[in-house]
């Protein structure tokens, strides 16, 4: 399916079906869409397992590419996703793709930027780094939903300090990672993290969970645990650690900046009713 719109006054744009000549100029706007830390563009973005999807691409002469989207459908219908789209920055061209899924899709609720963000595969618009993005879908009627923070520390100018290890570690072979588990004198679980490896290329370790036992708080265990988390980063060669938490987690977020993260953008998805 295509359609053709008008995008402002100076030229015409059009939505045609993906083709696989469009990969090179396609993986370019994507690669600038990148947020620090990522492992390098090699293919687009994975598309939804749990429904039908189709790939569009964004032009104004047969061989350009403005933009490249994804569209799916949900829940038998009721609910159309934008899992992820690409398009420079463009504000006419982001548009045109927004009225293109709008009519491809029908009158149904929309969730936009369902899509994994990052390698670690927390889903949402990197508000800060796509800020004309943000603005055309709230111009559009999205709003921000599931607001995550994506921090960032630096291992190789901040290396962690050495420490005594205070968990024990697991080798996730699944997730290609570790579990860490920190027990009290009793046996009792306290504490646990879980560290992601880096993916090919990126030099970003993931740590995907975190958590002290609110009665063990306070006694310096969170910070042990992630200088182990930091050291065991630095084993496989990374150059970063990632770390994600809810955006209105204001404990967490302090805790993080106390360790020397910084944070790099709130990935949201974004909801629109019909």
């Amino acid at each position: 399916m295509s359609g053709n719109f008008k995008a402002g006054t100076v030229r015409s744009l059009s939505v045609r079906v993906f083709a696989p000549k469009d990969l090179p100029r396609a993986l370019t706007l994507i690669a600038a869409d990148q947020l620090p830390g990522e492992p390098p563009v090699h293919d687009l973005p994975p598309l939804p397992l749990s429904s039908p999807s189709t790939v569009f691409t964004l032009s104004d002469t047969p061989k350009s590419v403005r933009g490249v989207m994804c569209l799916s459908m949900h829940s038998g219908g009721s609910i159309g996703l934008i899992p992820w789209l690409h398009a420079g920055e463009d504000h006419d061209a982001i548009v045109t793709l927004l009225t293109f899924a709008r009519r491809y899709l029908g009158p149904c609720a929309l969730h936009a930027f369902t899509s994994p963000a990052s390698a670690a595969g927390v889903p949402g618009l990197p508000m800060r780094h796509r800020r004309v993005t943000a603005h055309a879908l709230a111009t559009d009627g999205f709003t921000p939903a599931a607001v995550q923070s994506y921090l960032l520390r630096d291992l190789a100018n901040q290396p962690a300090a050495p420490g005594d290890p205070i968990a024990e570690v697991v080798l996730l072979s699944d997730l290609s990672g570790w579990r860490l588990t920190v027990t009290d004198s009793s046996g009792s679980v306290i504490a646990t993290a879980v560290v992601r490896r880096p993916s090919h290329g990126s030099g970003t370790a993931g740590l995907w969970y975190l958590d002290v036992d609110p009665d063990h708080r306070r006694h310096g265990i969170g910070h042990r645990l992630l200088t182990q988390c930091a050291n065991l980063a630095l084993t496989c060669g990374a150059r970063r650690l990632a770390a994600y938490c809810d955006e209105h987690d204001e404990v967490l977020r302090r805790f993080f900046a106390a360790q020397q993260f910084n944070t790099v953008d709130s990935l949201a998805v974004q909801h629109r009713r019909n």
